[in-house]
């Protein structure tokens, strides 16, 4: 369950969706920024760790549920295919910006380049980046020397 510490009345207080408002905090109602970074350690239950994180942000609920997707694809793609060994750090960051949330995720892997759409194919999975793309405004991927980066952004609908 992810706790801030609300910068207007310095209150210590979660962001449970069901027992607060979204985007604001729970004590006094100030706007509460979804700025934050968390690591989980790669192994089977990294997907499930990071969707629990990011479950409780408080986002407007078709926003986190398309996060939730989002960061469960991503941090299994990072398990699956990024060489890491069990409990190598994987950060997973999000940050929300006006009508805007950003995603990405770190891994210290190769990397990979990002793959041109494939259509017509009776593949079983590998489907995970076709669900980030369907549910992003947009999506990349950083390859660098400390690993590879995987960053999406998802419109919020609640902004005029």
């Amino acid at each position: 369950m992810p706790y801030y510490r609300c910068s207007a009345c310095g209150v210590t207080t979660h962001s449970i969706a069901a027992h607060s408002t979204a985007g604001v905090c729970a004590s006094c109602a100030a706007p509460v920024p979804t700025d934050w970074v968390r690591s989980v350690g790669s192994g089977n239950a990294a997907p499930e760790q990071a969707r629990r994180m990011v479950t409780g942000l408080p986002l407007q609920d078709g926003v986190r549920d398309d996060l939730v997707i989002v960061v469960s694809e991503l941090v299994t793609n990072a398990v699956r295919h990024s060489e890491l060994a069990a409990g190598d750090p994987i950060e997973v960051r999000v940050a929300e910006h006006d009508a805007l949330v950003s995603v990405s995720v770190h891994d210290g892997g190769p990397g990979f380049s990002q793959p041109t759409t494939r259509t017509g194919s009776r593949h079983v999975g590998g489907n995970g980046l076709r669900i980030v793309a369907a549910l992003s405004t947009d999506w990349n991927v950083e390859n660098g020397p400390d690993g590879c980066t995987v960053q999406c952004v998802l419109e919020r609908t609640d902004v005029e």
